[in-house]
């Protein structure tokens, strides 16, 4: 999932994605490229899209996730030690 951070609610997709089934593994990050007017730069098909979001569904199919950092990194580097929850 890419998600324009501006225009499309990531956080309602999420609730409705574990409310309709809690097994389902979310996978994303966020559309960072803005076009001449501002808007994101979502690609579909052949066609760029200002707003919303993008995503893929895989079934059936082993996805291993690799992060790449794409930007300067803000802030200082925090290790996570311990966590809660699902």
């Amino acid at each position: 999932m890419l998600p324009d951070p501006y225009s499309f609610d990531t956080g309602a997709l999420l609730v409705a994605l574990r409310e309709h089934d809690g097994a389902v593994p979310v996978l994303g990050g966020q559309a960072s490229a803005r076009t001449i007017d501002g808007g994101a730069a979502l690609f579909h098909g052949e066609r760029v899209l200002e707003e919303g979001a993008i995503g893929l569904v895989f079934e059936g199919v082993p996805v291993r996730p690799c992060v790449s950092q794409g930007a300067a990194p803000v802030g200082p580097e925090l290790t996570i030690t311990a966590a809660e929850g699902a």
